[in-house]
């Protein structure tokens, strides 16, 4: 049985392109923060 573990905001905008170009409205750590709240289109 696999464990899912807690995600950080680091983890997941160290696997974003970084840069803050803003096409997801917003910037690379704020859209980050918005994925790990669930609340990103």
């Amino acid at each position: 049985m696999k464990i899912k573990m807690p995600v950080s905001l680091i983890e997941v905008y160290n696997l974003l392109p970084r840069t803050n170009c803003k096409r997801c409205g917003t910037v690379c750590m704020g859209f980050a923060a918005r994925l790990i709240a669930m609340e990103a289109r």
